[in-house]
């Protein structure tokens, strides 16, 4: 079609089976913005539950995302199977930290997903980050991934499917 606004395929993709192609929209709108400072305007006064809270050891206790964004939440707990960094932070939270999701049984108005940090052994691809969250949590996501301080993935994940 002319003037159709249809994408050119890249290399990559020609070699593969379109089958095994997934095309994901990622918005650079927060690429440049830290996550600390995304967050913490964004989930501001809001009870909200951290997925993944443990930065350790590759931020150490400070900044931990968990410390520097418990001053601005009403309510913060967070959940994570690795559980390092729950015995340095925990002095400087209010919040529960859980190591497992099964534990908790507070009421959240946000809940976030932290997954590939700096320090784990596994960068998710766009399409890799909605699955898991799709697939094994009751979770309905945005259909919008972002970009976020150069090095993250981010979504919005609403309460239930």
């Amino acid at each position: 079609m002319i003037g159709s606004a249809i994408p050119m395929l890249s290399v990559l993709e020609t070699g593969h089976d379109p089958y095994f192609v997934q095309r994901v929209k990622v918005d650079s709108q927060f690429a440049a913005m830290s996550r600390q400072l995304l967050l913490t305007q964004f989930l501001a006064g809001k009870r909200v539950l951290d997925i993944g809270h443990d930065d350790w050891p590759a931020t150490g206790v400070n900044p931990n995302l968990q410390v520097v964004l418990d001053a601005v939440r009403a309510q913060l707990d967070g959940v994570d199977r690795h559980d390092e960094a729950a015995a340095a932070i925990r002095p400087l939270v209010k919040g529960q930290l859980f190591t497992s999701i099964e534990q908790v049984c507070g009421s959240y108005d946000e809940t976030f997903f932290e997954v590939g940090h700096p320090n784990h052994n596994c960068w998710c691809t766009p399409d890799t980050f909605k699955n898991l969250v799709t697939k094994y949590t009751d979770r309905s996501i945005t259909d919008t991934v972002w970009f976020l301080n150069g090095i993250s993935l981010m979504l919005f994940a609403d309460k239930e499917k």
